[in-house]
């Protein structure tokens, strides 16, 4: 086989040892070399291609806490890819888990790097692999690539499958919007991983003669569910959305046909629960059922702010929420409306308000810190009052 048609996959954060390690095995007619520098991009690579040989840097940006490299390595040797590690900070200590845990082909120091001694390795190891069925349209896998590749599947279901529940049942309890948000992307990053075991598995039935073995089947089975749970929660998440959005017009009905355009975008950035206490609030007020003295408490705590959104002294990370809320400001500064009809307006913004505490920089006035304090407890009281817990 020639060395242009041999598939390397380098992962190496450094762009100047990808330089260097791509066009050393350029210059030696290896073409087909794939270049990512993190653990991502790797695992993403060895999800959708087959690759005869890996070279691996031990050191990748990661969140783990473990040496991404390291666990780089114990998907290759899983796969029966055969890795040659290269790296600037390697250890005996290291040197020696790769070679016995991961039985990597060798371990190469970047600071004696000989480039004709690494074109040897480079040979040697995607020599030692079995050449029979490493291709497509070769004949069928050996049972000796067939059960790592399987195992190696099995083991990325099964581990996604207990992350598709946990976020399955975050979403069912969790009330902050940021944090659902954040759920659904992780969700979203499944889906594209069940998409690529889909693509991993049908190669495996295609290239494996006989009938299924019991593992292949699980793995259909385990793929299948992983489907299933996707669905569901595509169409849980819809009925919600369709559910939070009939709740938000109803909550802008109650507006003025002049304020719905200003007070739209606000209540658009409120989770279902957010919705539903505004909507209780804004009925205790219509019903007069809060005291005249603390709506004129409130108003002063949330104009204050408004006031330093105003001045620039308040920003928002969250794009477009500063502007709306100096548009709500403008709206507000009618000399016609009474305080109670002020309030009513900006009820809306009061819990954006309070869950950007972080980021509003209270440190940067004192008066400005009581009156979020204030507006707070409230808040809170109002809650607690309107639902009845008190």
């Amino acid at each position: 086989m020639h060395k242009n048609s041999k598939r390397i996959l380098l992962v190496d954060d450094e762009s100047l040892w990808q330089e260097k390690l791509g066009l050393v095995l350029k210059e030696e007619g290896y073409d087909e070399v794939t270049v990512v520098s993190g653990y991502g991009e790797a695992r993403g690579q060895l999800q959708r291609r087959q690759f005869h040989l890996a070279i691996v840097d031990l050191w990748l940006p990661t969140t783990a806490d473990e040496l991404a490299g390291m666990a780089l390595l114990r998907r290759t040797s899983l796969m029966g890819i055969p890795t040659i590690v290269v790296t600037a900070r390697g250890t005996r200590e290291l040197a020696d888990k790769a070679f016995d845990e991961h039985k990597v082909f060798c371990f190469i120091d970047k600071s004696g790097f000989d480039s004709k001694r690494f074109v040897q390795l480079v040979g040697e190891a995607i020599a030692s692999r079995q050449e029979a069925g490493s291709e497509e349209g070769d004949a069928p896998l050996s049972p000796s690539l067939v059960s790592p590749r399987l195992e190696h599947l099995a083991d990325n279901i099964e581990q996604d499958l207990a992350l598709l529940k946990e976020y399955e049942d975050a979403l069912r309890y969790e009330d902050d919007p940021r944090r659902r948000a954040r759920y659904r992307r992780e969700i979203e990053g499944l889906r594209k991983s069940a998409a690529a075991y889909q693509v991993e598995y049908d190669e495996l039935q295609a290239q494996v003669s006989g009938k299924p073995s019991a593992a292949v089947q699980e793995i259909g089975a385990q793929l299948q569910q992983m489907n299933e749970t996707l669905a569901r929660l595509r169409i849980d998440h819809k009925d919600m959305l369709a559910e939070i959005d009939a709740l938000r017009s109803t909550v802008l009905d109650r507006f003025e046909a002049a304020e719905q355009n200003i007070v739209g975008p606000v209540l658009a950035r409120l989770d279902e629960t957010q919705l539903t206490t505004v909507e209780t609030v804004l009925d205790a007020l219509e019903d007069a059922r809060i005291p005249d003295s603390e709506v004129q408490e409130v108003w002063a705590s949330v104009q204050q702010m408004l006031s330093e959104i105003q001045r620039g002294k308040i920003a928002f990370s969250e794009p477009g929420l500063s502007e709306e809320a100096k548009r709500l400001s403008e709206l507000v500064k009618a000399p016609t409306l009474d305080a109670k009809h002020k309030l009513k307006a900006t009820v809306p913004i009061i819990p954006t308000f309070l869950s950007y505490e972080a980021e509003i920089g209270l440190g940067s006035s004192m008066d400005l810190e009581a009156a979020w304090q204030q507006l707070k407890a409230t808040w809170q009281r109002w809650v607690a009052k309107v639902r009845g817990k008190r």
